[in-house]
């Protein structure tokens, strides 16, 4: 798409709505108004994302369970559950693609949008963000935050300033005013380390930033650094958004509360990993070249190994028998137990592109048989509809 030097640009970021915990909201309407928080309690456990009810309490992303169990006892912990996730994120990713083909996603739950030459200006872009949040919502029953601006930059910061359930448009003329007097660590590129330099230095808030002499700014944190980071405290970012609608790779992991040290439950586990690696694989009609496992122990040690297939697969049978023949041959704990395990799948094809084989392998002709049926089957009624009984739980 050309676009002319003369048009503004127009870019929108939409971030969904403490995304995890609004969908397991929506799905059980007993949690509406409860801290509910998604993630696991045990002593190795994570936050993954909280409903805004537990971040009333000091609850957030990424915080350890343990300190997320100290500052809201009555939370209610809630597993989970990917598969609905991605699933719902899919289908937004889509509308959002019937808005404008310059969708940059930047994860599971928030993307931008270029919609240059689309809306005339930001409030055109405005129009557009409010009509989306409006079809995600009777879509899925889900809100959305919207920010409308100049530039990535400024459109992340702008979905920020109103959640949830905000659209806050964001032009350069409210650089001083909006984003002067936030902290320097709004910037991107001002980590902890970073932080702690330009404070050493009088620079607390991005104002103070942005009126320092370049010199100044680059005896802190260097000069290359330093022009990035008074480029943003000015509003300026001039970087594309870039399309992404390709799969690079796909990959399913778990941290285990108790280690695992049985070789049966280490076998089940490599088995799970890879069925849910194979289902998306075929969610997303494709095939994977090349498969991973990743392990690490209880002292942090990481092992990750991959091996390249004789020919892409989207069935559990192949990839968990090329995740065994590397855990076996490949990778020794001396004893000690498995705290984190992961099967990946990469180099991604479209499924069933290549030639045919002329002498196709019965068994896995059956596999693909089976897959196909209890695809069918977990579309129409749930991904639970259908389970491995080498997967279900011993009594």
């Amino acid at each position: 798409m050309m676009v002319s030097h003369h048009q503004p640009r127009v870019i929108l970021h939409l971030d969904m709505d403490a995304f995890f915990a609004a969908v397991e909201v929506r799905d059980n309407p007993d949690l509406a108004g409860k801290p509910v928080i998604i993630g696991h309690p045990g002593p190795r456990g994570v936050v993954a994302t909280c409903s805004y009810e537990a971040r009333k309490f000091g609850v957030r992303s990424a915080m350890p369970s343990t300190t997320a169990l100290r500052l809201c006892p009555d939370g209610i912990w809630v597993r989970g559950r990917m598969d609905r996730y991605s699933e719902i994120s899919k289908a937004i990713r889509e509308r959002m693609r019937a808005c404008t083909p310059l969708v940059e996603p930047l994860s599971i739950d928030e993307a931008f949008l270029d919609l240059t030459g689309i809306a005339a200006d930001l409030a055109g872009g405005g129009d557009i963000g409010r009509n989306l949040k409006a079809m995600i919502v009777q879509d899925h029953g889900l809100t959305s935050s919207v920010g409308v601006a100049p530039n990535k930059f400024l459109a992340k910061i702008a979905s920020d300033l109103e959640k949830p359930d905000g659209l806050v448009l964001f032009p350069l003329e409210a650089v001083k005013i909006r984003l002067w007097p936030m902290p320097v660590e709004r910037l991107w590129g001002v980590g902890p380390k970073t932080g702690e330099r330009l404070k050493a230095g009088g620079v607390h808030r991005i104002e103070d930033l942005a009126g320092r002499p370049e010199s100044a700014i680059a005896s802190l944190v260097g000069e290359r650094a330093g022009r990035h980071l008074q480029a943003l405290a000015r509003g300026e970012d001039d970087r594309p958004v870039v399309p992404s609608r390709e799969a690079k790779s796909t990959s399913s992991e778990r941290t285990y509360e108790t280690d695992l040290t049985d070789a049966d439950e280490l076998d089940r586990a490599l088995l799970a990993r890879s069925e849910h690696v194979a289902r998306e694989l075929r969610k997303d009609r494709l095939a994977a070249r090349t498969v991973h496992i990743k392990i690490r122990t209880g002292d942090f040690r990481t092992w990750t190994r991959a091996v390249t297939l004789v020919e892409p697969t989207y069935l559990a049978e192949v990839i968990v028998k090329a995740a065994r023949e590397m855990y076996r041959a490949r990778i020794d704990l001396h004893g000690k137990g498995i705290r984190l395990l992961g099967v990946g799948a990469s180099h991604l094809f479209p499924a069933d592109s290549g030639q045919p084989s002329l002498f196709p392998d019965p068994v896995e002709e059956r596999a693909r048989k089976v897959a196909r049926a209890t695809d069918a089957i977990r579309d129409r009624m749930g991904e639970k509809a259908v389970t491995r009984a080498r997967l279900l739980k011993k009594k």
